[in-house]
């Protein structure tokens, strides 16, 4: 869960079911597009005088500076306005894709440098990870959901009752939401997908290459403690690296082995300490480690913790499925519950 946000991943199960389902999910909501940006901003500049009686009127939309064309598609939050002023006229078309862009993008890496745990159901009062709530948001959030008797004081409050409270994050429905926007626009009157290709709008799978090219290469971050890891480093092999987002093996198997936090726990073979997580509590994000280097251009310093995860990982699995798990691991989902029975 992302408890700041008031947001959980609707996937509960045991530790194995956990593991070895797959944390794609996971991993697609830490990664930040390579578009993931505002609209540039423009700062427009005009001039008004008092126009006399009877004078030049006012210009019609179209007559406005292209400035605040652009200014009136910033104003739009909802993708299906800002597609449908790109599709008032070929002016329109023309500026539309930047913000169509960014209005997709931005509905990616949600959970990115927010606070993440995964809550164990064994958990008691006051036990979160260090630095996950100040005692200032402890006492917010018992007053919020009735916890300010005297006698139990701030601890009473679990992260299981935010867990039973919290939202269901909404971004795996994106992909669902895209698909049903271009059906009500290839339904409408005088629009065609050509059309809607030009305004940038993706008319399959293949068009979120575009944010997340697999050309490049990708590492996790945890921001909190300023460590990265490799894609090569966790995944399966390294024809299984294609951009950032893994199958079976991969950045979201590598968060959640090191995020799980309950009181008490047994763990699971070759992990059993996984249930009071390092990293439980902390910040990530998944990037392209050409944003990286930019960004700590800075003389920022930052560790290599691939080694210690890959370790990390490899024991888990040849401890769950043996040593040559990575040429034997089955190939879906389901497969691997079945090894785990």
């Amino acid at each position: 869960m992302a408890p700041h946000l008031v947001e959980k991943d609707e996937w509960t199960a045991d530790l194995h079911g956990l593991l070895f389902s797959g944390m794609r999910f996971l991993a697609k909501m830490l990664t930040v597009p390579v578009m993931h940006k505002s609209c540039p901003e423009r700062k427009v500049h005009l001039q008004v005088g008092n126009l006399p009686e009877g004078g030049p009127q006012l210009p019609s939309l179209g007559g406005l500076p292209t400035e605040l064309h652009h200014e009136l598609f910033n104003l739009l939050d909802d993708l299906k306005d800002v597609v449908s002023l790109g599709l008032v006229n070929q002016h329109f078309c023309k500026l539309a894709p930047e913000h169509v862009h960014s209005r997709i993008a931005g509905k990616y890496g949600r959970w990115a440098n927010e606070k993440l745990v995964c809550v164990g159901s064994n958990i008691e009062p006051g036990d979160f990870p260090p630095g996950l709530f100040s005692q200032a948001q402890l006492r917010a959030i018992n007053k919020h959901f009735g916890f300010e008797e005297p006698e139990f004081g701030p601890t009473m409050l679990t992260l299981q009752h935010l867990v039973d409270s919290s939202l269901i994050p909404a971004w795996p429905r994106e992909s669902i939401k895209i698909q049903r926007l271009r059906e009500h626009f290839c339904a409408a009157p005088g629009v065609t997908t050509a059309m809607l290709k030009r305004l940038g709008l993706p008319l399959d799978i293949d068009g979120w290459d575009k944010y997340f090219p697999r050309d490049e290469p990708w590492i996790l971050r945890n921001l909190t403690t300023k460590e990265f890891v490799r894609a090569e480093a966790t995944a399966m092999s390294q024809g299984c690296v294609q951009g950032p987002v893994l199958d079976l093996v991969g950045f979201g198997e590598a968060v959640i082995t090191r995020i799980c936090w309950s009181s008490s726990g047994n763990g699971i073979r070759g992990a059993p300490k996984i249930c009071r997580g390092p990293w439980a509590g902390h910040r990530f994000d998944i990037t392209t480690l050409t944003r990286h280097q930019e960004e700590i251009g800075n003389g920022e310093e930052w560790t290599d913790a691939s080694d210690e995860v890959a370790k990390e990982l490899d024991t888990i699995w040849r401890s769950n499925f043996g040593k040559d798990w990575r040429r034997n691991l089955p190939k879906g989902p389901e497969d691997i519950l079945m090894l785990t029975w």
